[in-house]
């Protein structure tokens, strides 16, 4: 490992690479600041960016999927005579 600082002059391969993933990382969040900004001022985009989350969360929980299908069922009620009878 080197003991240069990612902010060293080039010249070691692990401080570029620390210098490219530390740039890789500041460009998706500044695309992703840009994108959150865009939402800050239109309401229409809001509501697609909703709309999109609500379907990937169908998508992924939705009834048809392993975790979204029902694990309990409904039985059959008791008889109502016999509820009335045991609370006398």
């Amino acid at each position: 490992m080197c003991k240069r600082t990612i902010f060293s002059t080039p010249g070691c391969a692990a401080c570029g690479g620390l210098r490219n993933a530390a740039a890789r990382e500041n460009d998706e969040l500044a695309k992703e600041k840009r994108e959150i900004e865009g939402l800050l001022g239109d309401e229409a985009k809001q509501w697609k960016a909703i709309a999109a989350q609500i379907r990937e969360l169908k998508k992924k929980y939705g009834p048809d999927t392993k975790i979204g299908r029902r694990r309990t069922s409904f039985g059959e009620p008791p008889d109502i005579a016999n509820v009335i009878s045991r609370e006398r």
